[in-house]
């Protein structure tokens, strides 16, 4: 942190402010997360904002920060910004996911999707798709085909994937105690210490903004689809990494897949006993706009819930 002021305090942080010219003004107001990190931010200047600080005679020339009158009430209540999600994989034959890595988009992006929750700028891209929801069945063995980075000296590109109840990831962040009470179920090994590993990190492949685009343009476009077609996509010479996963009966019913290295980066996973029995809420109450995010899931854990309990009663 650094501290502008018109006098040099003597601290090596402060930057002194000109007084012979126009000085550009840069701010945004946002929110914190539960883990005291920035969201993102929702309130900013769509524009250039100037101040001559040293003008003389004094004038009265103050005017309005948010330059563009017209997108005040949009920036003041972000909620009004239609998501691009919830995204979802729903194909129940499907059994191979590449996951990459690509920019989070705006409030229409992850910041959405994931309640509002911070993020380091990358996220996880499933087959494609923003930080999806995945729907598995117990039993059946899952691929992820990995290419978050295998660098461990790159922060930025650097994100093994692993499987778990915890829906923050970053389990490198965590502190010992809070590791305590995380279940890991695929994508990081214990040695005998009780020390984890990453298994699961492939070479780079991502989306990212070309050059000298305003990530805050972002929620311009309608769709996600639209949004990630206008990104640049690199992939770096290597191989992905594979983690095959079999969730089981010890599996809970929602799990997430997340980044080693990051916290918000992921998303969750469903794990269902048997497809057939949601097979008609998949493809008209998920995909109806006429039924909540929440009706659907509730609906979904009621089918699991009586499947098990036929099980029980046929056996």
């Amino acid at each position: 942190m650094y501290i502008l002021s018109f006098i040099v305090q003597g601290d090596e942080g402060d930057k002194l402010f000109k007084k012979d010219g126009p000085t550009s003004v840069i701010w945004a107001v946002g929110k914190y997360n539960s883990f005291k990190e920035p969201r993102m931010h929702y309130l900013y200047p769509k524009g250039s904002i100037q101040i001559n600080f040293g003008r003389k005679p004094a004038a009265k020339n103050c005017f309005h920060f948010l330059t563009f009158e017209s997108d005040s009430n949009m920036l003041l209540h972000p909620s009004k910004k239609k998501s691009w999600g919830p995204l979802r994989v729903l194909n129940q034959t499907l059994t191979t996911f590449y996951a990459r890595i690509g920019v989070s988009g705006g409030l229409k992006g992850y910041s959405s999707a994931a309640e509002n929750s911070a993020t380091p700028g990358y996220v996880w891209y499933i087959n494609g798709l923003m930080a999806p929801v995945l729907y598995v069945k117990r039993g059946r063995t899952y691929t992820f085909r990995i290419e978050g980075g295998n660098n461990p000296h790159d922060a930025l590109f650097y994100h093994p994937l692993y499987i778990t109840d915890d829906p923050a990831g970053g389990f490198i962040k965590h502190t010992e105690e809070r590791r305590k009470s995380i279940h890991i179920y695929a994508g990081i090994e214990f040695d005998r210490k009780g020390r984890p590993s990453p298994v699961a990190s492939g070479r780079l492949c991502h989306w990212s903004y070309p050059t000298g685009r305003d990530a805050r343009k972002s929620d311009n476009y309608l769709t996600f689809i639209q949004f990630r077609d206008s990104l640049k996509y690199k992939c770096d010479q290597g191989s992905p990494a594979i983690l095959k996963w079999t969730p089981n009966a010890s599996i809970p019913d929602l799990v997430y897949y997340q980044s080693y290295t990051q916290r918000n980066m992921g998303g969750k996973i469903f794990v269902l006993d048997d497809f057939s029995l949601i097979s008609t809420i998949t493809s008209s109450a998920f995909n109806s706009k006429s039924f909540s995010n929440f009706y659907s899931l509730i609906i979904a854990f009621i089918c699991s819930f009586i499947f098990k309990i036929y099980k029980l009663y046929i056996n």
